[in-house]
């Protein structure tokens, strides 16, 4: 709902970036400690516990809604104006978007305003900014179990070999959350915000959706949900056992110099922090991770905006496309990518060679959205003299006695489908049915066979509000892009599991998981936002007054958020092809060996097999007893 928060607030894109990363600031505070602690807790219940407070932090958003609903400028009818205004010139003043003729005696009492009817003062603004932020902190907090939790519990619960199908499995289906909130917030947004029919379409600029919604509808199912996790057990029945996952106490319970058990807990800590962090596979991995995801965060935070002002769509359009398209090719790329994985048996060094063959490809895709856009729209009395006079704007003639504001931004298509910079510009001096506007005499009505323009100042000529669809056949092209962009994207995150887990010992690897969740978000998803929100600023051409965008620059636009998205991942794929000159030439570091996964899967099955006879009993205990003393 970013384009639409923005709107609705006159947030930045800066601004709003900022909000999505607050949430990866209270993931970061508490996601160390939580993947440490992971076998010392009843997961599923930590879990229900966490996906409680992530929806009450869901619901807490929508006050943000509640407390500015009566301050804000709803659009739900039109205010005529009653002609009882001082002087025309003030009385033009508040009906700047339509034609007014000030040394004319213009009756001025049909006329209706189009600008907003209240101003949200900067007091309600900024309680409802703080609102935000206070709830994405909160749920950030209630999120950071999941990662770890969840990794952990399948892989100690599961044979090692099958870790990787489940994780995928669940991963997979997990993105199909994005996916469905893609396409309910595209539902949403083809819904007003106060639920009430203005009498206009989604596609003018006045259109708001109802963006609260969301987080009352995923914050009341989040609570829902909590409730069946809480019934599962701690530990499955069949569960392979963990040899050296568990940390032990030094000394005895009756020594009077022994340490307190904190004190042990925190020492351990730090001793497997040194170790993952001397480790240079699984540093590098982690390093190479977190750029990738800078660019992913980046670019899915404002993927919706990005279709809706590049190809010019509605909110609903290009979050219904994210949803349906973009996210469902990474659902499946991660289950394809886990499965394949699991299949082959794929190794450390193969994940490698598999990470970059598909990284290579997707980059590939990528650039080819460099040249999958539309042109910059021209704007009636803007575009080049916008530049050209340092920011004047001049009207073609029909309109110089109408008094235009040159400062609020309120684009119409006229009939002869070119873009007007408000329905002043347009000569237009009635608004007929809330979005069509009248007698607008400097709509063109034909063209001679040379190409000259004939304007005419019949009262026949109509514009409709926002900008005209452009001529541009590139929309779908780019989608199929971006499908094959994310699937050959996520095919990678289960291989890059085993290598990062296989890089470690079994000890460490709760915080292994852990510390990857951490880092992949204070580099990657805290980050990215923020500085493709301010990336995204760059590109406006046009600001409204209250400190909103309101004309991109669609050229610029594309280059520079494919750019930076195509920098990251060249940084993140040089970095893989370090790991693998490591592990290929070093004679010092071994992955994990493969014998623990045989063992395991023997166990297994023997464990299986026995169950089935009616006993259970241990093959080899004094093998398995010297094993768990060593």
């Amino acid at each position: 709902m970013i384009t639409t928060l923005e709107k609705y607030f006159n947030f930045s894109s800066s601004v709003s970036g900022f909000l999505m990363s607050c949430n990866d600031v209270g993931y970061l505070m508490t996601t160390l400690f939580m993947s440490y602690y992971s076998r010392r807790v009843h997961i599923p219940r930590a879990l229900s516990l966490s996906t409680f407070i992530f929806g009450v932090s869901g619901i807490l958003c929508v006050l943000a809604f509640a407390f500015t609903k009566d301050e804000h400028a709803i659009l739900t009818k039109f205010q005529s104006h009653s002609g009882n205004s001082s002087s025309v010139e003030e009385a033009h003043n508040s009906i700047a978007q339509l034609c007014v003729n000030v040394t004319s005696a213009y009756n001025i009492s049909s006329r209706v305003d189009l600008t907003d009817a209240v101003a949200m003062s900067d007091v309600w603004k900024w309680l409802a900014l703080s609102i935000l932020a206070f709830g994405m902190f909160i749920q950030g907090i209630a999120k950071s179990p999941r990662h770890p939790f969840l990794g952990t519990f399948v892989d100690d619960n599961v044979p090692k070999t099958m870790t990787t199908k489940y994780i995928g499995l669940i991963g997979g289906f997990g993105i199909f959350g994005p996916a469905t909130a893609f396409i309910l917030g595209g539902f949403f947004s083809r819904i007003y915000v106060t639920l009430e029919d203005p009498g206009i379409t989604t596609r003018d600029p006045r259109w708001v959706g109802a963006w609260w919604l969301g987080f009352l509808v995923f914050g009341g199912a989040a609570v829902v949900a909590a409730l069946p996790l809480a019934c599962f057990p701690r530990r499955l029945k069949g569960r392979r056992n963990i040899k050296g996952a568990e940390p032990k106490e030094k000394g005895g319970a009756r020594d009077e110099e022994k340490t307190t058990k904190i004190a042990n807990e925190l020492k351990g800590f730090f001793k497997s922090a040194r170790r993952l962090l001397t480790n240079p596979v699984y540093t590098l991995v982690v390093l190479a991770t977190s750029f990738a995801l800078t660019g992913i965060s980046g670019y899915m935070a404002f993927a919706a905006k990005y279709l809706e002002t590049q190809f010019t769509v509605p909110v609903f359009k290009a979050n219904m496309t994210l949803g349906s398209l973009n996210v469902a090719a990474a659902a499946l790329g991660t289950v394809i990518g886990g499965l394949l994985t699991s299949k082959f048996k794929l190794s450390p060094r193969a994940c490698l060679k598999f990470n970059l063959s598909s990284t290579t490809v997707s980059s590939l895709v990528m650039a080819l959205s460099f040249i999958l856009g539309c042109d910059q729209p021209y704007i009636h009395t803007v575009s080049d003299n916008l530049v050209a006079n340092g920011g004047g704007l001049s009207m073609p003639v029909c309109a110089t006695d109408c008094n235009c504001d040159t400062q609020n931004f309120f684009p119409v298509c006229g009939a002869d489908n070119r873009n007007y910079f408000s329905p002043c510009h347009a000569g237009c001096t009635i608004v007929q049915d809330s979005n069509v506007f009248v007698n607008c005499s400097c709509v063109f009505s034909s063209t001679d066979g040379l190409g000259s323009v004939q304007l005419t100042p019949s009262s026949n000529q109509t514009a409709t509000a926002g900008l005209c669809v452009p001529d541009c056949n590139n929309f779908y092209p780019y989608v199929a892009c971006m499908f094959l962009m994310a699937f050959f994207a996520t095919l990678t995150i289960m291989p890059n599991f085993v290598i990062y887990v296989r890089s470690v010992s079994e000890a460490d690897k709760p915080l292994a998981i852990g510390f990857m969740a951490f880092a992949a978000t204070v580099l990657g998803w805290l980050p990215g936002p923020m500085i493709f929100g301010f990336l995204v600023d760059s590109c406006c051409e046009i600001w409204n007054s209250a400190g909103a965008c309101s004309l991109y620059n669609l050229p610029k636009f594309r280059f520079r958020y494919h750019f930076l998205i195509l920098a990251l991942r060249l940084v993140s794929m040089t970095l893989f092809v370090a790991v693998f000159l490591i592990v290929t030439c070093s004679r010092t570091f071994e992955f994990q060996s493969h014998t623990d996964e045989e063992r395991d899967e023997d166990e297994s099955a023997a464990t299986e097999r026995k169950e089935d006879n009616g006993t259970i009993s241990q093959s080899k205990p004094d093998e398995q007893k010297k094993d768990i003393e060593a």
